[in-house]
């Protein structure tokens, strides 16, 4: 069961994971079937995000997505908000964690592929929907 107080999100076994997809920092480029065909098989955990993120048993999910132009320039900005350690420093994308509100209703626990699938979309549409709230018609 979740607290209202405290944000869990979405996390797995690090034992459960690739030994590739455990860098010792950074961010990992994943073509979208390889990842599912992971995470089909490994079980998804919400755990208190102050616990996850000292926990190195378990690996956050933060999705993050590059936003280019037409003419294939890249969109950067400066960082600001709740996390202050990223003040001053820019970024080349919009991510962020998934929480529980991700999570499809109807999604079965048998069915571990359309689980992390839908759930990591939904988390994805949800920080566009947060950083480009005009735009949020839009976006599917």
């Amino acid at each position: 069961m979740t607290s209202p107080d405290v944000e869990h999100i979405l996390c797995a076994r690090t034992a459960d994971l690739p030994p590739a997809w455990l860098p010792p920092h950074g961010a990992l480029p994943l073509d979208e079937g390889a990842l599912l065909d992971t995470l089909e098989r490994t079980e998804p955990h919400w755990l208190p995000r102050p616990a996850a993120e000292s926990d190195p048993t378990h690996k956050q999910w933060i999705p993050y997505i590059l936003l280019c132009t037409r003419d294939d320039l890249l969109a950067v900005y400066p960082r600001r908000g709740s996390e202050t350690r990223l003040h001053g420093l820019w970024s080349c994308g919009i991510g962020g964690h998934i929480n529980p509100v991700d999570q499809p209703p109807d999604t079965a626990a048998a069915d571990r592929r359309a689980f992390w699938q839908r759930t990591l979309h939904n988390g994805l549409q949800r920080e566009l929907r947060e950083e480009f709230p005009s735009a949020a018609a839009g976006i599917t």
